[in-house]
């Protein structure tokens, strides 16, 4: 038995709202940004779109397992950001200037 958000009451509803909260960025994943359309005309990758009906399903059987709701597809026309294509939130910045600091401090540091 998959123990998903499966424990306890507070890790089943931390699990759902991390899956909502998640929910409105997953129809990015197979919006396929212009490099990966051209790249897959070339036939050197595969689309997002082709992937995207096998990653529903086996993302939904792990969550019908783990006892946790499923995920419909999600509408590509109104995505909150597009990351692929350039444009973040300022969550990114914040990102940066950690990961800028971390670098600053212990020069030649490997992770």
């Amino acid at each position: 038995m998959l123990r998903l958000g499966d424990g306890t009451e507070e890790s089943h509803q931390r699990m759902l709202r991390a899956m909502e909260d998640l929910n409105p960025f997953i129809p990015e994943l197979f919006s396929p940004a212009t490099y990966e359309t051209e790249l897959a005309r070339k036939g050197l990758a595969v689309s997002p779109e082709a992937m995207e009906e096998e990653w529903y399903q086996r993302v939904n059987d792990i969550f019908v397992e783990a006892g946790l709701p499923v995920w419909q597809a999600g509408k590509k026309d109104n995505l909150p950001v597009s990351g692929k294509n350039g444009i973040h939130t300022e969550h990114l910045g914040h990102l940066l200037a950690e990961m800028q600091f971390l670098q600053r401090t212990y020069p030649g540091s490997e992770w």
